[in-house]
C-alpha cells in the first residue's frame, strides 16, 4: 500500500489517476500537509479510524488493559524480589549464628523471635508518605485560603472593591485551547485581530497570520493578555510592577488611618461590658426586654409553699442551689404535701 508522502508525492506530479476514494485521500492529505496540521510522528492516516475498534491495540481500552498489565506484572516482580531480598537477609543470620556457641545462639534466636514486635507494620512508610501528603496538601491550601484573605483584607484597607466571584472564576480557568495534538490555538475571544480572518473551507485549525502582526500562541503571566510574554516589551505592564501601586496605598497614612476606623467599627472588637455593668445579651437581644431584668430576692420557702416569694426572708438559697437540686427539692416538696393531704381525708 502506497503511503501518504508517495501518493502526495505522485500527485503533485500528477502521475496516477485512481479512483475517486484514493483521489478524495491524497486531495486531505495535501490540505493537511499545506497547512502543518499532519503530525510528524510516523502515524498513518487510517489510525484516525482504526484505533477507535475494539480489536486494534492502539484502541484506548486495549491501550488500558496494556498498561493495567504491565503494572501489575511490575508489582509482582517488586513483591517477589523484596521476599528474595529478606529470605536471603534471613538465611544469613541463620549462618551467622551457627559460629557461635549453643548458649548464645539459643538467646540469640530468643531474641529474633521477639524481633517482630520492633519492626514496622506493612504499609507503614507508604501510610507516613500519604500522611505528610495529604498534611502537605492541607497546608498548601491553608496558604492558599490565608493569602486568599490577606488579599481581601488589603484591597478593603486601600478602598478597593473585592473581587467577585466570576473575576475569580476567571482568573482560575483562563486558559488557551488546545487542538488535537496538543498545540495551542489562538481564537478571536484572545486575539481580536483575528476577528473576520479568511479561513479556508473545510479546515477546522489553521495557523491565521495578520498582516503586519506576529500572532504567537502564547500567554502573559503579567498583564494576562495573548500574543506576548510578561519579558517582552510589547507587554504593556512591561517594567511595571503592580504590586508597587498597591504598595504605596496600603504605606500611605490615610489609607492606615481608615483601617483602623474600619477595625473599630466591626463588632468583634466592641467592648464586652458596657457602661451599665452589665454583659451583653447572647444571640443579640434586647438588654431592655423583661426577660433580661435582674430579680430581687425571694423567700425560699414561701415561694416553696406557693407564694409569690416577694416577702421577706432568707432568700438567694434556692436559687443558689444547682437546677437538678432545685428540682428534686420541689418534687419532695410535692409529694410531701400530697401525703399530708392524704392523711387529712383519712
Amino acid at each position: 500500500m502506497t503511503g501518504a508522502r508517495d501518493r502526495f508525492a505522485m500527485a503533485k506530479a500528477g502521475i496516477g489517476g485512481g479512483a475517486r476514494g484514493a483521489r478524495d485521500g491524497i486531495r486531505k492529505d495535501m490540505q493537511a500537509e499545506k497547512l502543518g496540521l499532519k503530525p510528524r510522528g510516523g502515524t498513518a492516516w487510517s489510525h484516525g479510524f482504526l484505533n477507535q475498534k475494539d480489536w486494534h491495540p492502539l484502541s484506548y481500552r486495549n491501550q488500558e488493559k496494556l498498561f493495567k498489565a504491565e503494572q501489575e506484572a511490575e508489582n509482582a516482580k517488586k513483591r517477589k524480589e523484596a521476599a528474595a531480598k529478606e529470605f536471603a537477609v534471613e538465611q544469613e543470620f541463620f549462618k551467622n549464628t551457627e559460629l557461635l556457641s549453643a548458649e548464645d545462639r539459643t538467646n540469640l534466636r530468643n531474641k529474633q523471635q521477639l524481633s517482630f514486635m520492633y519492626q514496622k507494620p506493612p504499609g507503614y512508610d507508604a501510610a507516613m508518605e500519604r500522611e505528610k501528603a495529604e498534611a502537605e496538601e492541607a497546608r498548601e491550601a491553608e496558604r492558599k485560603e490565608l493569602k486568599r484573605k490577606e488579599d481581601a483584607a488589603a484591597r478593603e484597607a486601600a478602598g478597593l472593591p473585592p473581587l467577585t466571584e466570576e473575576e475569580i472564576n476567571e482568573r482560575r480557568g483562563r486558559r488557551m485551547k488546545k487542538d488535537m495534538y496538543g498545540r495551542n490555538i489562538i481564537s478571536e475571544v484572545e486575539m481580536p485581530e483575528l476577528k473576520g480572518a479568511p479561513k479556508e473551507k473545510g479546515v477546522g485549525v489553521a495557523n491565521v497570520k495578520v498582516f503586519g502582526k506576529h500572532v504567537r500562541a502564547v500567554q502573559c503571566l503579567r498583564c494576562g493578555g495573548f500574543g506576548h510574554s510578561n519579558d517582552e516589551k510589547t507587554c504593556p505592564m512591561f517594567g511595571h510592577n503592580p504590586n508597587d501601586e498597591f504598595r504605596v496605598k496600603l504605606e500611605d497614612p490615610l489609607t492606615l488611618m481608615r483601617a483602623r476606623e474600619e477595625l473599630t467599627k466591626m463588632k468583634k472588637f466592641e467592648m464586652k461590658t458596657p457602661m451599665t455593668g452589665r454583659s451583653p445579651t447572647r444571640g443579640g437581644g434586647d438588654p431592655n426586654a423583661a426577660n433580661q431584668q435582674l430579680l430581687h430576692d425571694v423567700d425560699v420557702q414561701d415561694a416553696l409553699e406557693g407564694g409569690t416569694g416577694t416577702e421577706t426572708g432568707e432568700g438567694g438559697i434556692l436559687d443558689s442551689l444547682p437546677k437538678a437540686e432545685r428540682k428534686r427539692l420541689i418534687r419532695e416538696y410535692k409529694a410531701k404535701e400530697k401525703e399530708e393531704k392524704r392523711a387529712r381525708v383519712v
